[in-house]
């Protein structure tokens, strides 16, 4: 980056319109939260020893009258302490420095974990569904249960607050379960088989007073419907998404790097998510192509994702009516397309082949063009996939911006200043952005920093922003930064052909 482009960014950045964001008192104390994690640290643990001193003082008292005062009171404050500052990750998740490391590193006939810098990569050895289903629950239990008990938390045990939503326990959809197990293809069904063989096998390892529940099939199943819950209308789901994820994906030509697609994964990361993200490379046993994709452990369908002919996907929830259980979960879908492509065309062409569940945006680049569809249920229960968008290497002056309300027949009563989830206004920032860089800067600046720096505008990085990726279609390569929220804001990691592939 030049001193001049340096500069840019630096000052003059800062001043312009698209760069100002005035937030509002809720979301300055949750910043203030994210970014002081050592004040939060010091609150927790304050807190508790207030309770532990209570109950143990119950102990010094005379009286069984104030023993049991006493001790009660220690309980109640220890109780709601550990509750609240749970709450409080769902809230403002603390932030993530990625030097500091989730994982241990391992390597099994089956798997091998080992970080590029400071980016966890999982390598799948075996082309078996079940067998890499099992490596990644065994092995990776103590993450996946992390993130089990905050999801479980915040989406089905407290009330609908902020971003979240509320989804049933799985005993109270098994209809719904049913109906979609028959969508699924038989090697996805056998990995999640593998995962909840292996998770189980894991908590077996755990002492008994801190062991979790065992994990069913229909439980991860569910998990799975996340990006669909939004908009399926089913008879057994009676509460949906108020405010949906709000992902953002732009597509633009660098003269150097080709086509770059660069995305801000924008789901809650529940105070765990963000550190516990990884990038697992695998073999599809269908097709034999190598895939590299951005995820979170237990969770197998594709968000975002680069395979070894440079192709590379992302997928934005949207809003949409979905009626009639008629088609693979989307992300699950997402991937089983993205394995059986090579090109944009063939992702265009799988798209008249096979059926996802319900309405999302799918974003495919390849290293010569680019496309968006919107991808939908129509009035009679069939499936629609809809070119939105497109661009190629001819077409240098097209980006693409692809945000979840961004046309005219999808967008919500949403109000402007609900500006996380509000597409048009993010789109019009990172419009706007370009333009004035371009102007400014011409060509003194890499469209991929560019990119790069779109997804970090104030409003369009945002307490969503769980994973910020740069797919290098021509270079097959991954620029990555994770963490609990704002993860446009972080430094991006490079993982080469080499690492991936």
């Amino acid at each position: 980056m030049t001193l001049e482009t340096q500069n840019y960014f630096n000052k003059e950045f800062l001043t312009q319109p698209f760069a100002i964001k005035n937030p509002i008192f809720l979301e300055k104390c949750i910043i203030f939260v994210h970014e002081h994690p050592k004040i939060v640290k010091i609150s927790k643990i304050s807190l508790l020893i207030i309770g532990t001193s209570l109950s143990g003082l119950a102990f010094y008292t005379s009286s069984a009258l104030a023993f049991t005062a006493v001790l009660s009171s220690g309980i109640l404050v220890l109780s709601i302490s550990i509750l609240a500052l749970k709450v409080l990750d769902l809230i403002s998740p603390p932030v993530h420095d990625m030097k500091y490391h989730s994982y241990i590193p391992f390597d099994t006939k089956e798997a091998q974990l080992f970080y590029k810098q400071d980016v966890p990569i999982l390598k799948i050895k075996t082309e078996d569904p079940y067998a890499s289903g099992f490596a990644i629950g065994s092995l990776l239990g103590k993450q996946i249960s992390e993130i089990r008990d905050q999801w479980s938390l915040a989406i089905q045990k407290l009330p609908e607050f902020l971003f979240l939503h509320t989804t049933p326990i799985h005993t109270k959809v098994k209809v719904l379960i049913e109906e979609v197990k028959k969508t699924i293809p038989d090697q996805y069904l056998n990995e999640m088989k593998g995962i909840v063989a292996g998770f189980n096998k894991y908590r077996e390892s755990v002492n008994f007073l801190f062991r979790p529940s065992e994990m069913s099939l229909e439980e991860l199943i569910l998990f799975h419907l996340e990006p669909d819950i939004r908009h399926i209308n089913h008879i057994e789901l009676n509460r949906h998404l108020s405010k949906a994820m709000a992902c953002t994906s732009i597509v633009d030509v660098d003269s150097e790097d080709g086509i770059v697609l660069g995305r801000n994964t924008d789901w809650p990361t529940f105070g765990v998510a963000g550190k516990n993200s990884l990038v697992i490379c695998r073999t599809s046993a269908v097709s034999k192509i190598k895939t590299a994709e951005i995820t979170v452990p237990g969770f197998i369908g594709t968000l975002a994702a680069m395979n070894e002919h440079g192709l590379s996907v992302s997928m934005n929830i949207c809003n949409g009516k979905t009626t009639s259980v008629s088609g693979i979960p989307n992300a699950l879908f997402t991937r089983y397309i993205f394995e059986l492509s090579r090109t944009v065309q063939e992702i265009e062409a799988n798209l008249e082949k096979y059926s996802s569940l319900g309405a999302y945006h799918l974003i495919a680049a390849d290293e010569h063009e680019a496309k968006a569809f919107f991808i939908k249920q129509d009035e009679g229960f069939k499936f629609k996939a809809k070119l939105l968008e497109k661009t190629s290497t001819f077409q240098a002056q097209n980006p693409l911006f692809i945000t979840n309300f961004r046309y005219e027949d999808l967008i919500p009563s949403i109000k402007e200043e609900d500006d996380v989830n509000f597409s048009v206004l993010r789109e019009q920032h990172i419009r706007d952005f370009y333009l004035h860089a371009k102007s400014i800067l011409k060509d003194k600046i890499k469209i991929t920093e560019i990119v790069k720096k779109a997804l970090s505008l104030p409003y369009v990085n945002n307490l969503l922003s769980a994973h910020t990726a740069l797919f290098i279609t021509r270079k097959r390569e991954i620029r990555v930064a994770f963490d609990n929220a704002y993860s446009a804001k972080n430094q991006l990691t490079k993982l080469d052909r080499e690492v991936l592939f």
